[in-house]
């Protein structure tokens, strides 16, 4: 098996044989073929850099992916593309010197001590912004899923200078662009610097007017894991407020890095001997309502706000196993992830088997009868009890999720072209309530005497712990 010895040696050979500016090798190397417009090259001191080859960079991606496989917190933290711009910066940093250790072992040692200090460097502490999607026209606060605040355009704007420390100096050309009230003059006119134009178009085009700003306040990991993390969250946030919005409502909430449903559309149709017909259709991102409709829902959920903010705080963890409950935690954040990409799917049969995925991550893969055991768990019903006027049995409503999941997912059902429409609302009906409960059993948990991070443990405590137990009784679905 290849050592990372022998691919730090590998690596330098690859690279020694190229610095020879009048050698064949050399030219052949500037000249190409290869897979990038730019020969491959490893950045040196002070802007410069060392030809080096495709397979030389192969060896530095080896030795990256095999520290990656044995350091899990490293690998959480640092991107795999951050981490090979570091290693590379590394070796060409250390090259001179490392070219004078005959010993390969030795050599990988010196060099193993340069990429610990490139990979532990640069703590980063920072706020990620992600405009969303929530209610439209309607008056409503600041609120918060756990770490992820949703602020509207002005609260942003407060909590850009608060933490800049001072007022930036295009903040009053993006209020004034915005028509925000509150502008004092105090900062730079824009058309005197074109920086800071630059900054008012940019910042205006952020966020929408009818858009809300989620903040998320990350630390441990490099910018492009921090983004995506703090995204990660957002979506999940998202997904927990989707859970007590009705019907079809429900796909209108999202990220603006998400393609939810268009906002119009014209379709035109034709028959023989005639012209064309055209139809059209509108909407809308966000969700209306009578006034107040929103202030309601955020008052009325801050006890499941706090339990998914709860499951939400180890996404962003650098050290998960440190938070309270990591596994069933993000049990609960990969489950309601699927639900919440089978709400804003705009096909029946994508969406079936993506309410089945949910139920099956929240029973940790136990198929229909882990499934089952834990929604005659949550819901505090035996298999054979009705959960519908027309007495089907929870039983064999959890038997149709699955075998729709099933089904489809394998191909044993061609459900392209079939309506499921009643078949998705049934199904999201039972992903709700389920996702519901777990999330709000899971915070009971977590204040429990000793409770022990497996979903057979969890289990067995709300058997012995129904939420009809607790005080105030939760609801039950």
């Amino acid at each position: 098996m290849t050592t990372n010895s022998q691919r730090l040696r590998d690596a330098l050979e690859e690279t020694l044989r190229l610095q020879n500016p009048e050698s064949d090798e050399y030219k052949q190397w500037l000249q190409g073929p290869r897979s990038s417009p730019l020969p491959p090259s490893i950045p040196a001191e002070g802007s410069n850099f060392y030809p080096t080859t495709d397979r030389a960079l192969v060896c530095v991606t080896e030795i990256i992916d095999n520290i990656r496989a044995n350091d899990t917190v490293l690998a959480r933290t640092l991107s795999r593309d951050e981490m090979f711009k570091r290693a590379t910066s590394a070796l060409g940093a250390n090259l001179p010197s490392l070219v004078e250790v005959v010993n390969d072992d030795e050599r990988w040692k010196q060099y193993r001590e340069a990429l610990t200090t490139a990979f532990t460097g640069l703590p980063t502490s920072q706020s990620v912004y992600v405009p969303v999607w929530l209610f439209v026209r309607q008056e409503y606060g600041t609120f918060s899923v756990g770490p992820v605040e949703f602020v509207d355009r002005s609260g942003w704007l407060d909590k850009v200078e608060h933490l800049r420390g001072s007022r930036p100096a295009w903040r009053s050309g993006v209020e004034a662009t915005w028509g925000l009230g509150g502008n004092d003059g105090g900062g730079v006119d824009g058309d005197s610097d074109p920086r800071i134009k630059l900054a008012i178009q940019t910042v205006t085009r952020f966020a929408a007017v009818e858009q809300r700003i989620a903040c998320v306040a990350i630390s441990g990991f490099d910018d492009r894991e921090a983004k995506r993390r703090a995204l990660l969250a957002t979506r999940i946030a998202i997904d927990g407020i989707r859970l007590l919005i009705p019907g079809g409502n429900k796909k209108r909430i999202f990220t603006s890095a998400d393609h939810g449903p268009p906002r119009a559309i014209e379709r035109l149709r034709q028959t023989v001997g005639h012209d064309l017909t055209s139809d059209s259709g509108t909407e809308m991102p966000g969700v209306g309502g009578k006034p107040g409709t929103a202030q309601e829902l955020i008052d009325t959920s801050t006890d499941l706000r706090i339990a998914a903010g709860n499951c939400i705080t180890v996404i962003i963890s650098p050290t998960p196993v440190q938070e309270n409950l990591p596994e069933l935690s993000q049990r609960w954040s990969n489950a309601i992830h699927w639900y919440g990409r089978a709400c804003v799917s705009d096909a029946d049969f994508v969406a079936l088997p993506m309410f089945g995925f949910t139920l099956d991550t929240l029973c940790g893969g136990k198929e229909e009868a882990g499934i089952r055991d834990l929604a005659c768990a949550l819901f505090e019903k035996k298999p054979d009890d009705s959960v519908r006027v027309d007495g089907l049995t929870l039983k064999a409503a959890v038997r149709k999720v699955y075998e729709w999941r099933s089904k489809i997912a394998h191909g044993s059902l061609l459900a392209v072209d079939l309506i499921l429409e009643s078949e998705r609302v049934f199904a999201e009906s039972i992903a709700n309530a389920m996702l519901y409960q777990y999330v709000m059993s899971l915070e009971q948990y977590r204040s429990s005497a000793s409770p022990v991070d497996t979903g057979e443990e969890f289990l067995k405590w709300i058997q012995k712990n129904p939420p009809s137990t607790w005080s105030p009784a939760a609801i039950t679905a």
